[in-house]
């Protein structure tokens, strides 16, 4: 079952360089710890966002259990997360992936589906409901924004009123011997 499961990672890896052009993916070598470590299947990534798909072999209620576990706590370290199955292959297949899908949409992880071995390739069946990073982005500088006391802001206030004078006079071909740091300016005697 392992090595089942180990084929369907070349398919993984194709879909997110071609699909979602990630820059780099790997297979069982990235990890993070949470509550226990977990190694991530096939995790990609491209710019600001990291992808994450934990595949199982077979489409069962016991191997969904388990990625949808997994899927989860990946969440915790990657912005977008899938779980990899095999397309249905009989009625029981079809009516459980049903219920897969309405539980991936309502958690907001991605499930991809693997087509039977003639063919193989892997589909994006539920897309990924995924973060707004660019809104994200907004939210961190705001919070890691330095903020100026009263007192730092005035100062800067300052500065930069004093160099805007220096420019002008620097711009306007004016010199002067005075100190350009006085303000407000004294007349040449």
């Amino acid at each position: 079952m392992v090595e089942d499961e180990k084929r369907m990672y070349s398919f993984i890896e194709k879909f997110l360089k071609e699909r979602k052009d990630c820059e780099k993916v790997l297979s069982e070598r990235v990890s993070f710890e949470y509550i226990k470590r977990w190694v991530i299947d096939v995790a990609g990534i491209k710019g600001a966002r990291i992808y994450a798909v934990e595949a199982k072999p077979r489409l069962n209620f016991d191997s969904f259990s388990a990625a949808l576990t997994q899927a989860r706590y990946y969440r915790q370290a990657c912005t977008h997360v899938y779980i990899c199955l095999p397309k249905p292959q009989n009625q029981r297949e079809k009516e459980l992936l049903q219920h897969v899908k309405e539980i991936c949409r309502k958690e907001g992880i991605g499930l991809l589906l693997q087509t039977p071995t003639g063919e193989t390739r892997v589909e994006e069946e539920v897309e990924v409901s995924k973060p707004d990073l660019d809104r994200y982005y907004q939210v961190m500088q705001q919070l890691t924004r330095e903020t100026l006391s009263n007192e730092a802001q005035g100062a800067r206030a300052y500065i930069i009123r004093d160099l805007c004078y220096y420019l002008h006079k620097q711009f306007n071909g004016e010199t002067s011997k005075q100190n350009l740091l006085t303000y407000p300016p004294q007349k040449d005697t």
